[in-house]
């Protein structure tokens, strides 16, 4: 795994979207790795008139993890094979009792 960090203002829609698939890691209490897969990246707009470059500086990712441990919304460390860590604010969406959804919203400025 890479040893650098990205940082969210060089994360965009495009970069997200070609990860969807991809493993994403979290060290829980130094001790427990949890493994996440990042299954959806969605565009955030508000009318279907915005324009592209906007969709690609606010959106969401949705990341499958375990079941348990529950984890509270928060900034966590994410790591990716490819891109390094990335501290990301998770918020729990959904369980479907085999996984926890976990939601990541990106909302850069122009």
């Amino acid at each position: 795994m890479p040893d650098q960090s990205f940082e969210i203002a060089d994360l965009d829609l495009a970069a997200a979207t070609a990860r969807i698939g991809d493993s994403f890691h979290l060290t829980l209490d130094d001790t427990r790795l949890l493994h996440f897969e990042l299954v959806e990246a969605t565009p955030l707009t508000s009318s279907p008139d915005a324009d592209t470059g906007a969709a690609n500086r606010s959106f969401s990712m949705l990341f499958r993890g375990p079941a348990e441990p529950l984890l509270n919304q928060g900034t966590v460390p994410m790591r990716n094979d490819t891109w390094g860590t990335c501290h990301l604010f998770v918020v729990p969406v959904d369980q479907d009792g085999e996984a926890t959804y976990y939601e990541a919203i990106v909302n850069r400025p122009s």
